[in-house]
């Protein structure tokens, strides 16, 4: 469906816990239960956690309140039922600069996409990140917000999960390029809905494996850096490529080095739909798309899928303001207080260097392995 009110959505939901409109949620993994419980709790009661989509719909209508539905998690039948009753849906998904630790390793997140019409990562729709993108006017104090973020996430190494290096980085390429080409999952919703028009992302042949032959051949002298997912390295998505196969194309396989270490050292990046495409954007990368993610088709990136839809230019700091302040929402990490940005940063910032935190996330990667194994 489109999003013509998008901004007028946003300016009133500023605060989303200004609502008043209990929320009823559906499809939610449990360890995002606290992120979501500091942002929609309102005066007439916290979050009620449902065992699906469909009980938080029957309760939402019975009790006159709003659905809050994880993104992945909805169905076409969830969203026509509630136009048809009327009440008011709101998607959900994991933020641009999360946690630390990793989502799939049950490390609660402390910030969210929260998206009235569609979410990020399916271009297929339209989505309110790209009505902003496309229609908003940012004012100076905006765009100088914008900058500021932008500077504070590069100045304390922070990426989306904030995984501590096992090793410093440093590779000596001599007068080579060198590109990044950071691995994904195959069964992200990122990836299957990518629209690329380079990649079968539906195809029996590994997405990683069309993603770095397609990189050599667009740079054949160049030095090729390929970074599994973390997510699939930790044996909790797939994708996994065997470093036999990925050496074909690939001069250096790294997996336990920082994402930002890498993104620094390379002079480009090229990538289907992966954050870290938006995270290169932040630090003056270049940056190749291979599908349709929410910071392509603004004139920042080498697009190689069109977007259609997209026609407006986007400076950076106007993609960073719009990304971190209107789209997405936060809590401190420690209160579950709802919070800025600005303090987000901080607060991951310190608990980055916490061993305690260090400790409980090893602990939840392994219990995160014992359930997968028990699943199979």
């Amino acid at each position: 469906m489109p999003c013509p009110s998008s901004k007028r959505w946003y300016d009133h939901h500023v605060d989303v816990r200004s609502h008043e409109r209990r929320a009823y949620v559906g499809g939610a993994y449990w360890w995002t239960h606290a992120v979501i419980r500091g942002l929609f709790s309102v005066s007439a009661g916290e979050p009620v956690f449902c065992a699906s989509v469909d009980e938080a719909i029957a309760k939402a209508g019975s009790h006159d309140g709003r659905l809050i539905a994880w993104a992945t998690r909805l169905e076409p039948r969830h969203e026509a039922e509630c136009a048809e009753s009327e009440i008011e849906l709101v998607r959900i998904e994991d933020g641009f600069i999360r946690s630390v630790g990793l989502g799939a390793g049950f490390t609660k997140a402390a910030s969210l996409a929260v998206d009235p019409c569609g979410m990020y990562y399916d271009p297929t729709r339209p989505s309110a990140i790209e009505d902003l993108l496309q229609n908003m006017t940012l004012t100076d104090a905006q765009l100088d917000d914008g900058a500021q973020i932008r500077r504070r996430i590069v100045e304390l190494h922070l990426s989306k999960y904030n995984l501590k290096s096992a090793r410093s980085f440093h590779v000596d390429a001599g007068s080579r390029e060198i590109i990044l080409v950071p691995g994904q999952v195959a069964d992200d919703a990122s990836v299957l809905n990518a629209m690329s028009a380079t990649i079968d992302v539906r195809s029996d042949e590994s997405i990683n494996l069309q993603l770095l032959r397609l990189a050599r051949a667009r740079n054949r002298n160049a030095y090729i850096i390929y970074k599994p997912h973390p997510d699939v390295l930790s044996g909790l998505r797939k994708g996994q490529l065997g470093a036999d196969v990925a050496r074909t194309y690939a001069d250096l396989i790294v997996s336990d080095v920082d994402i930002t270490d890498l993104i620094e050292a390379c002079h480009g990046i090229e990538t289907i739909s992966s954050l870290a495409g938006f995270e290169g954007l932040l630090r003056g990368k270049r940056v190749t798309t291979h599908g349709v993610p929410f910071y392509s088709g603004w004139g920042l990136t080498t697009d190689l899928t069109r977007a259609p839809r997209r026609t407006m230019r986007r400076s950076i700091d106007e993609l960073t303001y719009i990304a971190f302040v209107l789209y997405t929402r936060h809590v401190h990490p420690i209160s579950g207080k709802p919070c800025s940005i600005h303090t987000l940063l901080d607060a991951l910032h310190k608990q980055r260097a916490s061993r305690l935190h260090e400790w409980r996330t090893g602990l939840l990667r392994l219990y995160a392995r014992l359930c997968e194994r028990a699943a199979i």
